[in-house]
């Protein structure tokens, strides 16, 4: 077709403009979805991070799998290495790519193994290292093998083989853990792994373990830092065991630091008292419960007889409460200036009590006799460590003194382990009797310099002074009230 022919006639010049027109509106429709596309696109990155050793891309919602395996190891290697000194830094940086669904649970199981008394206090670590990571692309899920390792105080390392998985994706270019898991072994539970192995009913399941990492280490911890000689393989988990776990109540101990305790219906109240503040005290409003006293001849003063009665046997108190109403108790020894107890008994349907009292301040002496012997007659110091030191090696109770359970833990010390067992409170200080075991070899000569701590007055070991591996003794610690106080 000739240009100038069809532009000499009015039919070329009518031709000319259709056909024109119908160029024009293609070329907008052309340039409206090229618009439309450019829009809906977001920017790719490319980078090379230093664990990598080639380029990798990550888009608004996908990444390269090179790029999510190396985000799984760093997320595992920073997650898996908690301490007490570094957990807030770790669960603030953690917040930036876990998702918040699941980020305050993850916050608060970091914080629950970093404020354990126990691996606080005592030279204990956990540190984890990967050796392999894998990617699945049709469950998002980056699994990584690795070594979970705990060190004792006594330098003694337990390896344990495990899988960290991570369901990982990508929002708005920056990745996100929405759930993740751990489970011992090197066999990570890929869709082809899930297929040969259809779990069973009673088997833990990943809602359960959504926290798990954590969990691992703060479990790790407790059995690293306290019985630094134990090989356990650790059972997984429960959904419920939180629901189940009691908090414990912290105890200072002399020459072992802030030791954990427990606190059940049916063990022994230890209740610390003085003659300057009132303490309410659970009792059985059923059955008789017993008062154990630091006065060899206790007394109660009370004008409530048609609430409780109160027998006395030795050094103890025996009161049964009449009705549902809480009693007003004041407990006092023979001598003129012994020192008065005030007690606020409250009744409930609970097996009977056995309360240990125990002052928390020196106070007069409680004088008196009982059936363990008699005190020196002399008031000499010494003279009168020697009588109390041998009493409590005897198994029996001092005159003055009144005999309570300690925590039920343990901590490492060198080359041994000490178990808390009892305190004896007298009116002055108390006596500590802690079992030590021996966890090496060879012969440890035990030195009484390593329990010393402030206010501590003498150290003794029974029967023997040296310890190797499985045997045990006796150490006695004489401390002041103050050394105990908060």
């Amino acid at each position: 077709m000739k240009l100038k022919s069809l532009l000499g006639t009015m039919e070329g010049l009518s031709s000319f403009a259709k056909l024109n027109a119908t160029s024009n509106t293609f070329l907008a429709v052309a340039v409206c979805a090229l618009t439309i596309n450019q829009m809906g696109q977001h920017e790719t990155t490319r980078l090379i991070p230093p664990t990598l050793d080639k380029e990798v891309r990550i888009g608004w919602n996908t990444a390269d799998e090179e790029y999510l395996k190396s985000f799984g190891l760093y997320a595992s290697v920073l997650m898996g290495n908690v301490t007490p000194k570094n957990v807030k830094f770790v669960a603030d940086s953690v917040s930036a790519f876990v998702d918040p669904a699941i980020y305050p649970e993850v916050r608060k199981k970091m914080f629950t193994l970093a404020n354990d008394p126990v691996f606080n206090t005592n030279a204990g670590s956990i540190s984890w290292s990967a050796s392999k990571t894998s990617y699945e692309k049709e469950t998002s899920k980056v699994f990584i093998v690795g070594t979970m390792e705990s060190r004792s105080a006594t330098g003694q390392v337990k390896p344990e083989i495990n899988v960290v998985e991570y369901v990982m994706k990508i929002r708005d270019g920056r990745p996100v853990i929405e759930a993740f898991d751990t489970y011992p072994g090197a066999n990570p539970k890929t869709l082809k792994w899930i297929q040969a192995h259809p779990p069973k009913p009673a088997e833990q399941t990943k809602e359960s373990s959504a926290i798990a990492l954590i969990v691992l280490v703060s479990l790790q911890a407790t059995v690293a830092v306290a019985d630094g000689t134990a090989n356990y393989n650790l059972p997984p988990v429960p959904k419920t065991v939180e629901k189940r776990t009691k908090p414990v109540e912290a105890q200072p101990l002399p020459g072992l630091g802030l030791m954990p305790g427990n606190k059940e219906e049916s063990r022994t109240q230890v209740v610390r008292v003085g003659s300057d503040r009132n303490e309410i005290v659970y009792v059985s409003s059923l059955l008789p419960n017993r008062i154990s006293t630091p006065f060899a001849e206790p007394r109660s003063i009370d004008q409530q007889e048609s609430d409780v009665d109160f027998s006395t046997i030795g050094q103890s108190l025996y009161a049964t409460m009449k009705t549902g109403k809480p009693v007003a108790a004041y407990i006092t020894g023979a001598n003129p200036n012994d020192p008065v107890i005030s007690l606020t008994l409250v009744p409930k349907e609970m097996p009977p009590q056995t309360i240990v009292l125990q002052l928390d301040k020196a106070q007069a002496e409680t004088g008196g006799k009982s059936e363990s012997g008699s005190a020196p007659d002399n008031n000499v110091y010494t003279d009168h460590i020697r009588y109390c030191l041998r009493e409590v090696a005897l198994g029996k109770t001092p005159e003055g003194f009144s005999e309570g359970t300690l925590p039920s833990a343990a901590a490492n010390i060198g080359n041994v382990i000490a178990y808390p067992k009892v305190r004896y409170s007298g009116p002055e200080y108390d006596i500590y009797r802690y079992t030590i075991l021996g966890t090496t070899p060879n012969n440890v000569d035990l030195d009484e310099g390593t329990f010393y701590s402030e206010g501590v007055r003498a150290v003794s070991f029974f029967p023997t002074a040296t310890l190797r591996n499985g045997k045990t003794t006796e150490v006695f610690i004489v401390s002041d009230k103050s050394a105990t106080e908060d």
